[in-house]
């Protein structure tokens, strides 16, 4: 976790996808004490692999004749391939 002034980062466990609850702790200390506050994680798929587009919670290989840029952008079809919805 990276910590600063006006940004906090941090990596999710595989398989936080979804909303949860989120408790901040720094130092021992409960930096939002008796928080409700939920947070929704959201899955970002590597370069060459996109995200599943009714579920939104995992990551697909590449389909032949893609073009896939990872994050949560659909698959483009490359020159010389036409797109198909199936």
């Amino acid at each position: 976790m990276v910590v600063s002034s006006e940004l906090i980062t941090c990596v999710t466990p595989d398989g936080a996808v979804g909303t949860s609850i989120f408790y901040l702790y720094y130092d021992g200390q409960n930096l939002i004490p008796d928080s409700t506050t939920e947070f929704t994680f959201k899955l970002s798929c590597a370069v060459n692999y996109y995200i599943d587009p009714v579920t939104h919670t995992q990551c697909y290989p590449c389909p032949d004749g893609a073009s896939c840029e990872g994050g949560v952008s659909a698959p483009s079809a490359r020159a010389g391939y036409t797109a198909s919805v199936t």
